[in-house]
């Protein structure tokens, strides 16, 4: 019998489903968004809203880091506000 099992890595990206996130450019907000849910065991779906515009990103989940020195990439929320309205 086969037995498929959830690496690492899929499970911390499930995680990250529901958080919302501040996207940074040296310093500065630049975009926010939600983390809309996984595309595949290593990428995220992510709605993004900028300048009023929103549209879909898809992302590698090792893409979605944040550098403390440059003060650049994303942050995500302590919690999963919209985790229970996108698994659910």
């Amino acid at each position: 019998m086969s037995s498929i099992k959830t690496t690492v890595t899929e499970k911390t990206t499930y995680a990250l489903v529901g958080k919302t996130f501040e996207h940074f450019h040296s310093g500065e907000v630049i975009a926010s968004g939600i983390i809309l849910g996984m595309c595949g065991p290593t990428a995220l779906q992510l709605v993004v809203q900028e300048e009023g515009k929103e549209w879909f990103e898809i992302h590698a989940a090792t893409d979605l880091g944040y550098d403390r020195v440059s003060k650049t990439g994303y942050r995500f929320s302590v919690d999963n506000p919209y985790r229970e309205q996108l698994i659910g």
